[in-house]
């Protein structure tokens, strides 16, 4: 949505413009989305690798239920009735959120050790890395001339929705652990890569002011 030129001059505006519609709104989306769009890529690699890769739209609906859609209607739902409630628990949770992903992640990263090295020397990391490269700089091309809309799509674009990844490998790769720890290990490297891009934009958007388009 493009805004009037003299709206950013006004903090109302800007408080709208900079707010989490925009990102609620590309996750539900891009989750949504994804029921159909993951398994048809699927069957595009496997008509063309002929592999066996399979997996149904119904099985990515149930990831992405548990994973984006409850909790999202659960937020709102607390947020229209308690607005109040919303706002003074909505940092905690996103710190204690956090700190369980980090504890669901340490295991992975000590049980597989051995395996990461294996894979730098298949250069998986390398591309992995190049992976989240890519997504960043798609999506910072598409973001529009909205800052903040450009920083969201960037990131959700390199780092996409890993619960949908894990459910196809699960189904695919069930006795191959190296599936499941490339996809952790993009989650880590793609926070690791995208930190100058955020500390950039970051710098952009305070030498701007917060009223870049550019």
């Amino acid at each position: 949505m493009r805004y009037p030129r003299f709206l950013p001059s006004c903090p109302s505006s800007r408080k709208r413009r900079e707010g989490p519609e925009y990102s609620i709104g590309l996750l539900a989306a891009s989750a949504l989305l994804s029921i159909v769009i993951a398994p048809l890529s699927i069957l595009i690699v496997d008509r063309i690798k002929h592999a066996g890769w399979t997996v149904s739209p119904m099985q990515v609906a149930q990831t992405v239920l548990v994973s984006v859609v409850v909790p999202l209607v659960l937020g709102y739902a607390v947020r229209a009735k308690a607005p109040n409630l919303a706002a003074e628990i909505a940092d905690p949770i996103n710190k204690f959120s956090l700190a369980l992903l980090i504890l669901a992640f340490l295991p992975i990263l000590y049980l597989s050790r051995h395996t990461i090295w294996d894979l730098v020397g298949r250069r998986v990391i390398i591309a992995l890395v190049l992976f989240t490269v890519v997504g960043l700089t798609v999506g910072h091309l598409l973001g529009g001339p909205d800052p903040h809309n450009r920083r969201i799509l960037a990131l959700a674009t390199a780092t996409r929705h890993p619960g949908v990844a894990m459910a196809i490998s699960a189904l695919n790769f069930p006795d191959q652990r190296a599936a499941q720890i490339v996809i952790v290990y993009h989650l880590i490297l793609g926070t690791i890569v995208s930190i100058p891009y955020v500390k950039w934009q970051a710098r952009v958007n305070a030498a701007t002011g917060g009223n870049a388009t550019a």
